[in-house]
């Protein structure tokens, strides 16, 4: 028990480290106005407080009270001229109407004109459209800036929707968990068929100078259907902040891993074949971007026992397409059209009698437009097995381990520590 909660006490600690430090966040949007020689910018993590500022000329935006001309971008992001408004207003010969004309540089096809008889009126006509009544034209603008955002929640990077379902999968059927020297010196059936556990992982990140925290939490229940044919379900958790921005996620996945070559004493070779398939709801009220994001690919895991280590390839291939979602009252979606592949190494060394230890690489690669196309998982973890005791007839299934694991791509790097435990029954 004491090396268990040493354990524990090692990831409490590097957690600690790994805690964010930022004292003041940065902004996801900032929307900078001209008119004239008078020029003013704001700044802000909620897209929809940013806009209702600039239509009303409220906060940093009053100096334009009453000015019939107002030219703005919007940096979203870290893209710029992601939007741009051109304000206009009329009067007092005749009544008073007051106009917008919204356009990007990013999502050339956009070009939507609002009118309201005030400003409160223009702006919830704006508000609308981004909520509800600008569906495909939004979809579109998201879809375009998330192949060019290093931070979009949906698509296009190491931390997006997309990439996390990706990396789950992956670590569930394009890798193996290495055999420990009790293992391998006395060879058992599992006692049990069906599992449950948890990989709890916490980690930072800095996209270009957007900085923010990412939590998850996967959920998996396993069951083993024969010798060769398993059935997983997982649970996919997650909680995202984006400077002040807070995305939320839920889904579920399930996969069929198919034994090809068992492994055996004599036979140090192992194969698993996987398909996989299901679907993660993301969402952001501040970011006003969500939807369901449903996937389908097929992982492969090779491995070869040398004896005092393994060595492991693994390979997936995964497709990711976007159905829109209703999320606190914005219906939208993110236009998500993905393809996905990734290949790694891993290798795992025993010690002791009951503890392993793992280090892996993983390249990434998205085939359709991203802000991030490639990026590099690098990682290590050490585990230790619950087996039972030596003379038992079947060995137990337990496990607990620790991870940490590292994300680097072009503008983009964060580190992650894991922390997980499963048992069969």
């Amino acid at each position: 028990m004491k090396t268990h909660l040493n354990l524990f006490a090692v990831g409490s600690l590097v957690f600690a480290l790994l805690a964010p430090t930022r004292a003041m966040a940065a902004d996801l949007f900032t929307l900078t106005a001209m008119e004239g020689p008078i020029t003013r910018s704001a700044g802000s993590s909620d897209l929809i407080s940013l806009v209702d500022k600039l239509v009303k000329n409220s906060a940093e935006f009053q100096v334009f009270l009453g000015a019939p001309n107002v030219q703005a971008n919007l940096l979203y992001q870290g893209v710029a001229n992601a939007l741009q408004f051109t304000l206009d207003s009329t009067g007092p010969v005749g009544p008073m109407r007051f106009q917008a004309q919204l356009t990007s540089q990013v999502s050339r096809s956009l070009n939507q004109s609002f009118h309201g008889a005030t400003r409160d009126e223009l702006f919830d006509n704006l508000e609308a459209w981004f909520k509800r009544d600008g569906s495909a034209a939004y979809t579109q603008l998201l879809k375009d800036l998330s192949a060019k955002s290093k931070v979009s929640p949906t698509d296009g990077n190491p931390g997006a929707a997309t990439a996390r379902s990706s990396f789950q999968t992956f670590t569930e059927y394009s890798s193996t968990m290495t055999e420990t020297r009790e293992e391998k010196e006395l060879p058992k059936d599992l006692a049990g068929r069906a599992g449950f556990g948890m990989v709890a992982d916490v980690g930072i990140f800095d996209a270009n100078g957007i900085k923010g925290t990412a939590y998850s939490l996967p959920l998996f229940a396993k069951f083993r259907l024969s010798e060769r044919v398993g059935l997983n379900f997982n649970i996919p958790l997650s909680y995202t902040e984006i400077e002040d921005a807070k995305v939320y996620g839920a889904g579920l996945a399930i996969g069929v891993p198919v034994k090809i070559i068992l492994k055996k004493r004599g036979n140090p070779w192992f194969w698993q074949v996987t398909p996989f398939g299901g679907g993660n709801a993301v969402g952001s009220k501040e970011i006003v971007t969500g939807g369901l994001i449903v996937n389908g690919g097929i992982g492969s895991v090779v491995s070869y026992d040398f004896g005092n280590f393994e060595l492991s390839m693994g390979n997936q291939f995964g497709q990711y397409e976007s159905i829109a979602l209703n999320f606190d009252g914005v219906k939208v979606d993110p236009g998500v059209a993905q393809k996905i592949v990734k290949n790694g190494l891993k290798v795992g060394i025993p010690f002791a009698k009951r503890w392993v230890f793992e280090a892996y690489a993983v390249h990434t690669k998205f085939l359709e437009a991203a802000g991030v196309d490639q990026y590099l998982t690098t990682g290590a973890e050490i585990g230790y097995r619950f087996l039972g005791k030596p003379d038992a007839a079947k060995k137990k299934n337990g496990y607990m381990k620790l991870g940490l694991y590292t994300d680097i791509g072009s503008g983009y790097f964060s580190p992650h520590i894991q922390f997980g435990s499963g048992w069969k029954f």
